[in-house]
């Protein structure tokens, strides 16, 4: 049996199962495209979790936490949704104590200010990132675990164009010199990357820039993980999928994450041009 769990950097913020939805109304459909910054509280909880959705043109979305990834595909009856998610905890930790692969549900309303019930909500300081007036309020599950769930959309990062050019470059996880020499990941004017990190992984895929806006999709990810033997065959991992997006509007910072769902595995990181 597959280990099941995520690899990260510690979040600064914060991220396959389809929505069954019946009788859509598509011409009224809200849309949830975006770069949405928010809070996930647990309802025996006394901290939220801060978190980032991203939320691409096709519906497909990743909610980042700091204890793990959520991915499901998000599609609105009208203003409303109701979708099951599948996550994967951060590696070497668990949500229930036993398992780092958990199941769940995601039930919101996204509102707009011509709401006649727009929530009497405003983005705590670490969700000041997020400028825009669109609200998306509701609860969540996450095994057995119950909560409430707030985000704010971000307009300015969700709309900032991202181009080839200012994709390309050498990137990595760490600020600190020599440990750059240890995560690191190049990306090619074709969206093609490839690198390495401290955790012995060496991995490649591509990154599709929209034609408009800042969410990429992850495709065609592939992994050799030594470390994590246990995970696919001799720690080889493919057909990885995934997010990315400008966490700031001069390009400074990547965020990508990816799972590989098969195996319940992934990893998120906030990479730093070099």
């Amino acid at each position: 049996m597959p280990s099941r769990h995520a690899v990260f950097l510690p979040a600064i913020l914060l991220l396959g199962l389809f929505l069954s939805a019946c009788g859509v109304d598509e011409d009224n459909n809200r849309d949830p495209y975006g770069l949405w910054v928010g809070e996930m509280k647990a309802s025996d909880g006394d901290a939220a979790e801060i978190a980032v959705m991203a939320v691409t043109a096709d519906g497909t979305a990743f909610i980042w936490r700091d204890d793990g990834v959520f991915w499901f595909r998000l599609r609105t009856n009208g203003r409303r949704f109701s979708v099951s998610h599948e996550a994967v905890s951060v590696a070497g930790s668990t949500w229930d104590g036993s398992s780092s692969y958990l199941t769940g549900t995601l039930d919101g309303t996204l509102q707009e200010p011509t709401d006649a019930d727009y929530p009497d909500v405003t983005p705590g300081s670490a969700v000041d990132i997020a400028t825009g007036d669109r609200v998306i309020t509701g609860s969540y599950t996450l095994g057995k675990e119950k909560g409430s769930l707030v985000f704010f959309n971000a307009p300015a990062l969700s709309d900032h164009i991202v181009t080839p050019t200012a994709l390309a470059g050498t990137w990595s996880s760490s600020d600190d010199p020599v440990e750059a020499l240890q995560n690191v990941t190049v990306i090619g004017d074709d969206g093609v990357f490839s690198g390495v990190n401290d955790a012995g992984c060496a991995y490649q895929g591509e990154l599709e820039l929209p034609e408009a806006g800042n969410i990429m999709k992850v495709t065609s990810v592939s992994a050799q993980c030594p470390r994590y033997e246990d995970v696919g065959l001799n720690g080889q991992l493919n057909g990885g999928s995934g997010v990315a997006f400008m966490l700031d509007t001069a390009n400074q910072y990547l965020v990508m994450l990816w799972v590989f769902d098969w195996v319940n595995y992934g990893r998120a990181e906030i990479l730093v041009r070099q």
